[in-house]
C-alpha cells in the first residue's frame, strides 16, 4: 500500500497569517507609512504654546523652542535631544505648558533614537512635575497628552503593562479628549500583541466607525480587520480591507492593505486570488518592504497548498530581497548554524523581520520534509527551536521534528523530542496537540492502549481540527488491533467534521483502504477517485484497479500519477505499482528491475520497503532461496531500528519464505516474532503456525492450534482446517460438531462446511 498522508495533527497550520502582523503591531501607529504619527505630531504642533508665551524668558529660549519645534517636525531627533538637553530647567522659574511641550518632544526624540529607557524616565519626570502643579491652567489637557505618549512609547518598547495602564487611565479620565481615538487604537494594538484578539477588536470598533478619511479611523479599521483575520472572521476582515482600498490611500498604505487582504483570501480558500493580490503588490512597488512581505506571502500560500517546490522558490526570492545582515541570519539553517553561533542578541531585541524567520524556517522545514530532504529539514526545525524557543511555532517545529524522526525510524529520538516539549508550560490547546503526537508515537511503538488513551483525551477538544485528528488516531489504533469496524466508525466521524481538510482526506483515504481490504473493490475505486486532491490516493486507485483485474485502468492511473507528481521522488514511488503490473503481464524480469529501481531512488518510502519484500518473493518463486534471503539482508541488519509495522511485515514474510522452503521450525519462530508486532494479523499468524505443524506432520498440535484461533475470519478458517484434520483421523463426530458450528454462521466457509457434512452423512450411511 502507498505511503499514508502525514498524520492530521501535524499537517501544516491552515490559517497562520504571515509575519506582517508582527511588523504591523510593532511599528508606530499601524505601520501606515507614519500616517497616524504624522497626524498626532500635527496635533502636537497645533496645540503647542506659541513662542510669544516665552517672551518674558528671553529671545534665546524662544529661539531654542522654535528650533526644537522645527527640528521635531522634520524628524531631526538628534537636534531635538541636543536642544532639549540645553533647555532651561531652573526650579525658580515658573513651570509652564512650554516646559511640558519641550519635555515631550525630548522624550519622543529619545525613543526614536533607540533610547527608550531614557524616554520613559523623561515621561515619568513630566508626570511628577504635572502632579506637583495641580492648579496649572492647562494641566488636565497636558496630563492627557502625556498619558497618551506614555502609552505609545511603552507600547513601542514592548512595555505592555505600562502601556495598558497609561491608555486605560487616559480613556477613564478624559473620555472626550481628542486623544481618545488614538488611545483606543493604541490599547487595541497592545491587546492584539498579547493575542487578546477578541478584546482588541471590541476596543477599536468604536474608533473604526468614525470618518474614514481620518488616519486614526483607518488604523482602527485596519486593526479591527487584523483581529478578524486572527479570529478566523474572514468575511468581516475582507469587508474592512476592501472598504479601505476604496479610499484614496498612499501607495505604501494601499500595498499594506493588499497584503492583508491576500491573507484573508487565502483563509477563505481562494489561494489564486490571494496570489494575484500579492503579485500586484510586487508589480506596483517592487522595491518596497511590502513587496518583500508579498513574496513571503506567496511562499506561505504555496506552502498551504502543499506546492512545496514553488513555496521554496518564493521563500528563496524573499530571502534574497532581505538586507545583507538579515539575509545571512535567514540562511542560518541552510548553513547548518544554530542559536549558539548564530544570533547573539536576546530574542526580545530582534526586529520584525527576524521574528518572521520562525515562520520562514518552519515552512521551509516542512517543505523539505515533504520533498524528502530529511537532513536539511531537521536543520531548519532544530534552528527554529533553539533560536526562538518561546515562539508559538517552536512547538510546531518540535512536533514536526519528532514526526520526521519517526519517519526515519529513529523512534527513540522522536520520543525524546516530544517528551522535551512536555516540560514547557503549554496552554490547553497546545497540550492537546502534543498528546496527539505522543499518541502517534505510542502507536508506532505498538502500545495501542496508551495511544487510545491519549487520543480519547483529545476527542472532546473544543477545536474541531483537534477532534478530527483524535478520531483519526483512534481509527488508526483500532486498525492496528484488527478492529476494522471500529476503525471505520472513527474515520466516518472524522470525515463528517470536515471532509475537505487534510484530516478529512486522510479519513476518506483510510476508509478506501478498508473497503479494499474487505474486498469491496468497486466501492474502493469510487472512494479513491473522489480524492482527486490527494496524490497518494492515485496510487491506491491504481492498486484497486490492479486487484480488480483492470490492468489498463491501472496503467492509466499510474501514468496520470507520474504526470501530476510534484517531484522525481513522488514519481519514483510509482515504480512499485508498475512492478505489480509487470507481474500481472508475466514479465518477472521487468518486475524485479522496477523493484530494485524504487529501492534505490526512494529507499525510505513504504513502496521501497514493499518492493524489497516483493523482490524476495519473486526470487523465492524461482527457487533462489539463498538469493531471496540475501536480498533481505539490509532489512534484517536494520531490524531493530525498523518501525514496529515494518518489523512485523518483515517477520511475516520471512516466515512465509521459510515455510515455502520446508523449514517449519524457522517459520514458526518468525511467525512468533511477528505475532506481538501486528495485532491486526494475529489470527492469520496463528493459522500459519498451525499450518506449519500440519505440514510438518504433527496433526494433533495443528488441530489444537487451529481450534484455538480467536480472531475472525481466521477463527472460522481454523475450525474448518481442524475439522478436515479430524476427518483424516476418522474423528467424524468431532469433525461434524465443528462443521455444524460453521454452518450456523453467515460466512463463505459455511457452504464448504455444509458440503462436508453431507459427505460425512453419506459416509455414515455407507457404513
Amino acid at each position: 500500500m502507498s505511503r499514508q498522508p502525514p498524520p492530521a495533527e501535524l499537517a501544516p497550520p491552515a490559517k497562520l497569517a504571515p509575519h506582517v502582523l508582527l511588523r504591523k503591531t510593532k511599528q508606530a501607529g499601524l505601520a501606515t507609512g507614519g500616517a497616524l504619527w504624522a497626524y498626532l505630531f500635527t496635533i502636537t504642533m497645533l496645540i503647542a504654546i506659541h513662542p510669544r508665551a516665552w517672551a518674558q524668558e528671553g529671545s534665546s529660549v524662544e529661539e531654542r523652542y522654535r528650533a526644537a519645534q522645527e527640528a521635531f517636525l522634520r524628524e531631526d531627533f538628534a537636534r531635538v535631544v541636543a536642544l532639549g538637553a540645553s533647555f532651561p530647567d531652573d526650579a525658580s522659574e515658573p513651570f509652564t505648558a512650554a516646559h511640558v511641550r519641550m519635555s515631550l518632544w525630548y522624550a519622543l526624540s529619545l525613543e526614536r533614537l533607540q533610547r527608550a529607557g531614557d524616554a520613559l524616565r523623561e515621561v515619568d519626570t513630566i508626570k511628577t512635575q504635572l502632579a506637583a502643579h495641580p492648579d496649572m491652567a492647562e494641566g488636565p489637557r497636558l496630563v492627557t497628552e502625556t498619558l497618551f505618549w506614555d502609552g505609545e512609547i511603552s507600547r513601542r518598547t514592548q512595555e505592555w503593562l505600562r502601556a495598558r495602564r497609561a491608555y486605560h487611565q487616559l480613556l477613564v479620565q478624559s473620555p472626550h479628549s481628542i486623544w481618545r481615538l488614538p488611545a483606543q487604537v493604541g490599547l487595541g494594538l497592545v491587546l492584539f500583541q498579547q493575542q487578546a484578539y477578541d478584546v482588541a477588536r471590541e476596543q477599536v470598533q468604536e474608533a473604526a466607525r468614525g470618518p474614514i478619511e481620518s488616519p486614526a479611523v483607518q488604523d482602527a479599521m485596519l486593526l479591527e480587520g487584523l483581529c478578524d483575520l486572527k479570529l478566523g472572521r474572514f468575511p468581516d476582515a475582507q469587508r474592512l480591507f476592501e472598504e479601505l482600498l476604496a479610499q484614496p490611500l498612499t501607495a505604501e498604505v494601499r500595498w499594506q492593505v493588499m497584503v492583508y487582504l491576500s491573507e484573508v483570501l487565502a483563509g477563505l480558500g481562494r489561494p489564486d486570488e490571494a496570489l494575484a493580490q500579492y503579485q500586484q503588490v510586487m508589480i506596483e512597488g517592487p522595491t518596497s518592504s511590502w513587496a518583500r512581505l508579498a513574496r513571503f506571502g506567496v511562499g506561505w500560500t504555496h506552502f498551504q497548498q502543499q506546492r512545496y517546490r514553488e513555496s521554496l522558490e518564493a521563500f528563496k526570492e524573499y530571502v534574497m530581497a532581505l538586507p545583507s545582515a538579515a539575509r545571512q541570519r535567514a540562511d542560518l539553517p541552510w548553513r547548518g548554524r544554530t542559536g549558539s553561533d548564530g544570533l547573539t542578541e536576546p530574542p526580545r531585541s530582534r526586529g520584525a523581520t527576524e521574528e518572521a524567520f520562525a515562520q520562514l524556517w518552519f515552512a521551509q522545514g516542512r517543505c523539505l520534509m515533504e520533498l524528502g530532504d530529511e537532513e536539511a529539514a531537521l536543520s531548519y526545525f532544530e534552528t527554529l527551536e533553539q533560536i526562538f524557543p518561546d515562539h508559538p511555532l517552536s512547538l510546531d517545529a518540535g512536533l514536526s521534528h519528532s514526526e520526521l524522526l519517526e519517519r526515519l525510524d529513529r523512534l527513540a529520538e522522536a520520543r525524546d523530542v516530544a517528551e522535551g516539549l512536555r516540560h514547557r508550560s503549554l496552554p490547553p490547546l497546545q497540550h492537546q496537540r502534543l498528546q496527539l503526537r505522543l499518541g502517534a508515537l505510542d502507536l508506532a511503538a505498538g502500545d495501542a492502549k496508551m495511544a487510545q488513551a491519549r487520543f480519547r483525551s483529545v476527542a472532546d477538544a473544543r477545536e474541531a481540527a483537534l477532534r478530527q485528528a483524535a478520531y483519526n488516531g483512534l481509527g488508526d489504533a483500532a486498525l492496528f488491533l484488527g478492529h476494522d469496524e471500529d476503525g471505520a466508525s472513527w474515520y466516518e466521524q472524522a470525515r463528517a467534521l470536515e471532509a475537505r481538510s487534510p484530516a478529512g482526506h486522510y479519513a476518506a483515504y483510510q476508509l478506501g483502504r478498508l473497503l479494499l481490504k474487505a474486498g469491496h473493490r468497486q466501492e474502493a475505486i469510487e472512494q479513491f477517485r473522489s480524492l482527486s486532491d490527494l496524490w497518494d490516493a492515485r496510487l491506491a486507485l491504481a492498486l484497486s484497479y490492479l486487484m480488480s483485474g483492470e490492468s489498463e485502468a491501472a496503467r492509466e492511473a499510474l501514468r496520470r500519477a507520474v504526470q501530476e507528481a510534484s517531484d522525481g521522488r513522488q514519481a519514483a514511488r510509482v515504480d512499485y505499482y508498475q512492478a505489480l503490473l509487470a507481474i500481472q503481464d508475466g514479465d518477472v524480469e521487468e518486475a524485479k528491475r522496477l523493484c530494485r529501481e524504487v529501492s534505490l531512488k526512494v529507499p525510505r518510502s513504504d513502496e521501497a520497503f514493499e518492493a524489497q519484500l516483493l523482490l524476495a518473493d519473486l526470487l523465492a518463486g524461482e527457487g533462489s532461496w539463498e538469493t531471496s534471503l540475501i536480498s533481505l539482508q539490509p532489512l534484517l541488519q536494520a531490524f531493530g531500528n525498523l518501525s514496529i509495522r515494518r518489523r512485523g511485515a518483515l517477520a511475516l514474510r520471512l516466515g512465509h519464505l521459510a515455510r515455502q522452503a520446508g523449514s517449519y521450525a524457522i517459520a514458526i519462530r518468525w511467525y512468533d516474532t511477528a505475532w506481538p508486532l501486528i495485532p491486526s494479523q494475529q489470527g492469520e499468524l496463528d493459522y500459519r503456525i498451525a499450518s506449519c505443524y500440519e505440514e510438518g506432520g504433527d496433526w494433533v498440535a495443528a488441530s489444537n492450534r487451529y481450534r484455538a484461533i480467536q480472531q475472525p475470519p481466521w477463527s472460522i478458517r481454523g475450525r474448518l482446517a481442524a475439522a478436515k484434520l479430524l476427518e483424516r483421523d476418522a474423528q467424524w463426530q468431532e469433525a461434524r460438531r465443528l462443521y455444524q458450528s460453521i454452518v450456523q454462521q453467515s460466512v463463505p466457509e459455511a457452504k464448504i462446511a455444509q458440503e462436508r457434512l453431507m459427505a460425512l452423512g453419506a459416509l455414515e450411511q455407507e457404513e
